[in-house]
């Protein structure tokens, strides 16, 4: 009923959103010992809810050439479990804040007596290395890709293994990486790329992750 929903909403403090996150917490731990799954993928990705008022905390996101806001989701990528979710101003970038809605995800990776390996995955809105670098510290391994630019493009031409008569009437599709470092990375990573060239065409499209 509607004056139940009211009470509801009107109990939504910070205890009780904190003890209902504790609650997901528990119930994907309890799932996951029960599975035996000893290895997790975090699929971390933002998404648009669009808005139609005043609210507090909405924007204009110029990606989604719409206004609401732009929250940061979780799931397990084997599993398909809901992890965590934290609701962020319409025009916030994609990675912002990602650090810390990642730690505690990494953290229970750490403490539970069940994980073993951790992966997380991610589209190219967090390619930071502030996500890398906290990565490395938690023993997090990680595959987000990359926006491709025309350095890369340079790389990827000069790694892309050559083949002598090679019959463009048919596609082709390569793999092969390369380490790379961006301007503001303080270390090189490995990219792997996946070239595809398709039948009757004379160029490479380039995936980088």
């Amino acid at each position: 009923s509607q004056p139940t929903f009211s009470r509801f909403w009107n109990s939504l403090d910070d205890r009780v959103l904190q003890g209902m996150t504790h609650l997901i917490d528990f119930f994907n731990e309890t799932a996951r010992t029960k599975r035996q799954q000893t290895e997790w993928i975090i699929d971390l990705d933002s998404t648009h809810l669009d808005t139609f008022g005043d609210q507090e905390m909405t924007d204009y996101n110029a990606h989604y050439q719409t206004t609401g806001y732009h929250p940061l989701v979780a799931f397990d990528g084997i599993s398909g479990d809901f992890l965590k979710a934290t609701l962020r101003p319409g025009n916030d970038y994609t990675s912002t804040d990602a650090v810390a809605f990642l730690l505690p995800l990494f953290e229970q990776f750490k403490t539970s007596p069940t994980l073993t390996q951790c992966l997380l995955r991610g589209d190219s809105g967090f390619a930071t290395p502030k996500i890398y670098n906290q990565c490395d510290v938690d023993n997090v391994d990680f595959i987000i890709r990359l926006k491709a630019n025309a350095r890369l493009k340079r790389f990827a031409e000069q790694a892309l293994p050559n083949v002598e008569s090679e019959d463009y009437t048919h596609s082709r599709t390569v793999y092969f990486d390369f380490d790379y470092q961006a301007g503001t990375w303080d270390r090189p990573q490995r990219v792997c790329v996946q070239a595809i060239r398709p039948a009757d065409e004379l160029f490479y499209r380039y995936t980088f992750i």
